[in-house]
């Protein structure tokens, strides 16, 4: 439960659009892991492009605090969904597989429409306001590097 509203901010996060990553995903985990998989599935990722570089996070509020570079590329792990019909199905655990994506890469799929970094990162107890706080700072310094 959230004890106090979030600090406003100006900082905006364009979201991904990963498909042609979790089509390549899809592929690699149905030829090498799970043949019946239906689904590559990953976090939704949202980018904050600053003076000091390009910062990736998810809406959980989890990335790094580095901006992503050439030789430090963005390592995106994917699990898989195997649906059947409208009985349920099943999924794996945790990542079977990754893609590696540079910045160049990442800004072509940021496709999506801003979106305030308060309502990007969601709200739900008070790790994930915590992790928000994380970003308005981490942010706060990237966009006065510049200044």
């Amino acid at each position: 439960m959230r004890s106090q509203p979030r600090k406003s901010t100006t900082i905006e996060v364009t979201p991904l659009d990963l498909t042609a990553t979790q089509e390549r995903a899809l592929t690699f985990i149905r030829e090498n892991t799970q043949p019946e998989a239906t689904e590559a599935t990953t976090r939704t990722l949202g980018i904050v492009d600053t003076p000091a570089g390009l910062y990736v996070l998810c809406t959980e509020g989890v990335g790094t605090e580095r901006p992503v570079t050439d030789d430090e590329p963005l390592v995106i792990d994917f699990g898989y969904r195997i649906s059947n019909g409208g009985s349920g199905g099943s999924f794996s655990m945790g990542a079977v597989a990754t893609s590696t994506m540079t910045p160049d890469e990442i800004r072509e799929c940021a496709t999506g429409e801003p979106v305030n970094l308060a309502e990007f990162i969601r709200t739900f107890g008070s790790r994930l306001d915590q992790n928000y706080n994380l970003w308005l700072g981490v942010l706060a310094k990237a966009q006065e590097a510049a200044a």
